[in-house]
């Protein structure tokens, strides 16, 4: 810069600290007219936002400010840059020199989105307005869910597109996170609010690695209480024997159990009748002294499994495919689900491979708070 030009600058600056002037003077003089063009074509711009800091803080942000115009990153020229700074601090809010942040800093990013901002017209859009006022930080936050998107392989504008679904449907802002926006987008086209469910296409992996293990472990835990973790409501499985209509008698007990473990549940079956059929109302103490004996060995649960595990999996689906009071809900680790309930029975599913697949299917203690203790995110 020329020395009228830093005289210029200087003599600005003093508003943020008098006795600065001529330190600022000396380190403005390196910049190049670029510099000094872009910032006089926006300096009451950037007086206000100067002005807008804390005195101490005003003399670092000039210095940064200047930096920001003239460090080469990107080919984007000073001009642009300083448009882009306005720009950004005009649509989020910002009251200070926000050049510190992360996007900012990367004035290609920067100039990158706030221009899409504009040319897609997002900046006069009442959606993503709302978004910008109904969210802390709103810039890192538009920066960090965008790039969710582009890692996604989906366009950028599926971000924009989202926000306005959540603004029209009057949804939570606040439930588009880095882990849920992409498959909250997702869930939208698949299963848009108030659309109907036709019910789970088949089992889905769930929690545990695959489709088959899946469906063994939940009828092993919710059947039988046989998983590592205890039901907290062991009466389930006497529902499930019943609904499965379950016959186990001693002659099958003997014959799939060694006797230590046989001669512990024996008093469970009728007396004098080797044949006869469990009565329901011993289900779950039977149950119960299995588990507590550790009496579950791999024949017994083999034939359990070969006569009952198909039942279970055929009548879950058939209630995944017959559901009341459907919605997309989230839970307090972030995952998203479909779920709803027939009857008492309660069934869960998520997307997994593209395909939205049963999760899970039991009998809840309290079908009516099972459902109000659901996070919900629309109905379906």
């Amino acid at each position: 810069m020329t020395p009228q030009e830093t005289d210029e600058i200087s003599d600005d600056c003093a508003i943020a600290h008098a006795g600065m002037r001529t330190g600022l003077r000396n380190f403005t003089v390196a910049f190049p007219q670029a510099v000094y063009g872009a910032y006089i074509a926006n300096k009451r711009q950037f007086l206000l936002l100067i002005a807008a800091a804390q005195e101490n803080q005003r003399v670092g942000n000039i210095r940064a400010l200047l930096g920001y115009l003239n460090a080469p990153i990107g080919v984007e020229t000073a001009a642009q840059r300083a448009l882009a700074l306005i720009r950004w601090n005009k649509v989020f809010g910002l009251s200070g020199l926000k050049i510190t942040d992360t996007v900012v800093t990367n004035a290609t990013t920067a100039l990158t989105i706030i221009t899409e901002i504009y040319d897609t017209g997002q900046s006069v859009s009442t959606g993503f307005k709302a978004y910008c006022l109904a969210v802390a930080n709103s810039q890192q936050a538009v920066y960090t869910l965008r790039q969710r998107f582009i890692l996604a392989g989906l366009p950028f504008g599926n971000f924009y597109d989202i926000i306005h679904f959540f603004h029209q449907n009057l949804f939570d802002f606040a439930l588009l996170t880095q882990n849920t926006i992409v498959e909250l987008y997702r869930l939208a086209l698949a299963a848009p609010p108030r659309s109907g469910f036709a019910g789970f296409a088949d089992w889905g992996p769930g929690n545990n690695g695959g489709i088959e293990p899946n469906k063994a472990n939940h009828f092993f835990k919710h059947v039988l209480n046989a998983e590592p973790v205890v039901l907290t409501w062991t009466a389930e499985t006497a529902i499930w024997w019943q609904t499965l209509n379950i016959a186990f008698n001693r002659n099958n007990a003997r014959a799939n159990m060694p006797g230590p473990a046989f001669d512990l549940i024996t008093g469970q079956f009728p007396a004098n009748d080797d044949s006869a059929p469990m009565v329901n109302g011993n289900v779950v103490e039977f149950l119960r002294l299995m588990r507590v004996n550790n009496a579950w060995g791999q024949a017994i649960r083999d034939w359990f499994g070969n006569h009952y595990q198909a039942g279970y999996v055929a009548y879950s689906l058939d209630v995944g495919r017959n559901l009341a009071n459907v919605n997309v809900q989230t839970t307090l680790g972030g995952g998203l689900y479909v779920s709803g309930r027939r009857g008492n029975f309660f069934a869960i599913g998520r997307r997994d491979a593209g395909v939205l697949g049963l999760s899970a299917c039991y009998v809840a203690q309290d079908i009516n708070q099972k459902l109000a203790d659901r996070v919900e995110i629309w109905p379906l």
